[in-house]
């Protein structure tokens, strides 16, 4: 049994070391064949592309077996390992039989070839970029995110459309009312300042009636600070009549004479009712 195991350690060191080797060799010719791409002051982006290309076999391989959770994550990470891995064929393809063209180990190359992997250099690195957003998208617990999302859309849309509705039916109703009220400023703005024509009663609901009233003229005011005056009883007795009276033989009280006697005691002096 530890036979067994030894043999498996070891056949996976073995293995990982001729990827690694070959990884090494791969990237230093993808290297070269990204550095021709640049101007010379920009070479030094090339080492940026090749996490497309050699790193990203390692990186996938690694997100696939580790990290991807759901088929969708699980799809876009193993595929991706095996366009990173066509990436890297066809750049040292590419560049391995430019520099032989170059040296004179084989013919002059065609123009197409260079352009080609070109090419596969570009959708490689586009496929690369788009697949990284893509797997955060296909995250179970963002699309858990979005299911709940989608749930309140579409219970928002309920509620937009029930407040349409209900605008719709009290529509007509706040319409009558502002209108009613605009009529009633409009007559009290227009005719509020005409005066009725005289013996013309307006009606209890005319703007011309709700007016304020003229004040009371000051006759019709009672005096102000003073008690109403009251008339004293009439006076009764055989020798007395009240004033106006016209019966013959009645007299009224005696006024007084002035000066007096030489006593202190006032004179009185009696005048027939009703004469002169």
């Amino acid at each position: 049994m530890k036979n067994i195991s030894l043999n498996r350690a070891g056949a996976k060191v073995v293995l990982w070391f001729l990827i690694l080797a070959m990884l090494g060799f791969t990237a230093t010719r993808t290297l070269h064949f990204l550095i021709q791409t640049f101007p010379p002051d920009q070479q030094y982006v090339a080492y940026l592309a090749l996490a497309a290309f050699d790193v990203g076999v390692l990186g996938w391989l690694y997100y696939a077996t580790n990290s991807a959770e759901g088929t969708g994550q699980r799809v876009v990470a193993y595929g991706m390992i095996f366009v990173c891995a066509a990436g890297v064929v066809v750049t040292t393809i590419a560049d391995m039989l430019m520099v032989s063209a170059e040296n004179g180990v084989t013919n002059k190359l065609p123009p197409d070839v260079a352009t080609a992997a070109l090419w596969a250099v570009m959708i490689v690195i586009a496929l690369n970029f788009f697949a990284g957003i893509l797997v955060h998208l296909l995250d179970p617990k963002h699309q858990k995110h979005m299911v709940v999302e989608n749930a309140k859309d579409k219970i928002h849309n309920a509620v937009h459309e029930a407040i349409g509705q209900r605008a719709g039916e009290m529509a007509p109703r706040i319409a009558e009312r502002v209108a009613a009220y605009w009529e009633e400023q409009t007559v009290q703005e227009m005719l509020g300042h005409i005066p009725l024509a005289k013996g013309v009663v307006p009606p209890a609901s005319s703007p011309v009636a709700q007016l304020p009233s003229a004040p009371q003229s000051p006759a019709a005011l009672p005096a102000i600070g003073h008690s109403p005056v009251t008339q004293p009883p009439p006076a009764t007795g055989p020798n007395t009549t009240p004033l106006g009276s016209s019966t013959p033989g009645a007299t009224l009280p005696p006024l007084p004479q002035k000066g007096g006697s030489g006593q202190g005691k006032p004179t009185y002096t009696a005048y027939p009712a009703g004469g002169s």
